[in-house]
């Protein structure tokens, strides 16, 4: 006997790698990646929706509130419904919005002229969360703003 052999060290066949235990392994880790790929890939594309839909939902609601507050400060419900379109429109102008619809409403909450008054802006668009596929989202957010008189706002007329 050697000293390799009492030791517990045996040496490997002729032909046979340390480690390979039978060589059924061989191969596996290009199957495991062929099958891991398109999973991956799908991951990926799904996080890219979802970011691209939580971007474009938080571009409407902001436009919504900054054309409602913008809408607040005017003299005149044609004025105020000017304002907040071109508010709006200029607020989704970088967004991946498209067909937007503005629809501007003025509500108030008592019987006499200069009373507390409500502007609402409700803004709707269409969004593809990833251009080139047929997907499309269609947004819609509300915002709020009371009349603010002491600024400029305006006087909402007496309804008979």
């Amino acid at each position: 006997m050697t000293a390799a052999t009492t030791r517990g060290y045996r040496r490997p066949a002729a032909g046979r790698r340390r480690g390979a235990a039978g060589g059924g392994d061989r191969g596996s880790f290009s199957v495991e990646l062929a099958l891991a790929w398109p999973i991956l890939i799908l991951g990926l594309l799904v996080l890219a929706v979802a970011a691209t839909s939580v971007g474009a939902r938080t571009d409407v609601a902001r436009a919504a509130r900054e054309a409602a507050r913008a809408a607040s400060l005017a003299t005149t419900p044609e004025q105020a419904s000017a304002i907040a379109d071109a508010t709006a429109r200029a607020n989704l102008a970088t967004g991946t919005c498209t067909d937007v619809v503005i629809h501007t409403g003025l509500t108030a909450t008592g019987p006499t002229p200069g009373d507390l008054g409500l502007v609402t802006v409700t803004v709707s668009c269409r969004t593809r969360p990833i251009p080139g596929l047929g997907l499309t989202r269609e947004l819609r957010a509300t915002g709020d703003a009371v009349l603010d008189r002491y600024r400029g706002g305006l006087t909402l007329p007496v309804a008979p």
